[in-house]
């Protein structure tokens, strides 16, 4: 029997655990399993009303980061993860620390091309964050990148694979990213000894930064270019995403 006072006591329970703020409606829902219909309408009209019982004021939306604030944490995660950080990466360092901008909060910083340009520019007014430039991807790589959203997006938008050749008894795994992952696999039978099979692959909506994430994460495993010496745990750590 979930009572008003059950509800009460999880909703301080999970704002507690979230660093004293109180959790969204929906985010309290799938933590808890506690659904709108069991409250709504018979304890409380509104579920800021529910929050205000239980001795929060209303729920406010996340504070609006400048972009500078914005830039400061950035930076400071690329000194943790030593890479520009993909989507995964901001989503981790939100988790590991609720004070940490949410992952889509980024997107006010424009592009990927915007977002390193304004970084180096923030690293001219900031010296002490200077350390970080060799992790900074070159902005000539992404000249001929058009700054229309829909292309953008066309261009991250994709798949990370997880490919295995068998040479003998050995296997060697390939970590890389295409838009296709059948016309891609076949184009990469055409060029090895044996036919590349295709283990796994996760849909994401940025190749490049998902596939850095993956080499980083294996690195200790890295035998050339994008291959990689992987274990069993390995593979099934990899297999477990279907999307990031």
């Amino acid at each position: 029997m979930i009572d008003k006072d059950k509800i009460i006591s999880e909703i301080k329970r999970t704002a507690f655990e979230n660093g004293n703020i109180p959790l969204g409606q929906e985010k309290f829902s799938k933590l808890t399993g506690i659904k709108k219909h069991i409250w709504w309408g018979k304890y409380w009209r509104t579920w800021n009303d529910a929050l205000k019982e239980s001795g929060f004021l209303e729920n406010k939306l996340n504070p609006a980061y400048d972009k500078e604030l914005l830039l400061k944490a950035l930076a400071e995660l690329i000194r943790v993860v030593k890479n520009f950080p993909a989507s995964v990466d901001l989503r981790m360092a939100r988790k590991a620390d609720p004070s940490f901008p949410s992952h889509n909060t980024f997107d006010r910083l424009g592009n990927r091309e915007q977002k390193i340009f304004s970084l180096k520019e923030f690293i001219s007014h900031n010296q002490n964050y200077k350390d970080i430039l060799p992790y900074l991807p070159s902005l000539e790589s992404y000249n001929e990148e058009n700054d229309n959203s829909s292309l953008n997006k066309k261009t991250k938008e994709g798949f990370v694979y997880l490919g295995m050749l068998k040479i003998d008894t050995k296997k060697r795994y390939k970590i890389g990213r295409t838009n296709l992952v059948e016309r891609r696999n076949t184009e990469l039978s055409l060029q090895l000894p044996e036919k590349l099979e295709l283990v796994h692959y996760i849909k994401t909506d940025d190749m490049v930064g998902i596939e850095a994430y993956w080499h980083r994460r294996f690195s200790e495993k890295h035998t050339n270019g994008e291959w990689f010496d992987l274990s069993t745990d390995d593979v099934r750590t990899f297999k477990l995403r279907k999307s990031m």
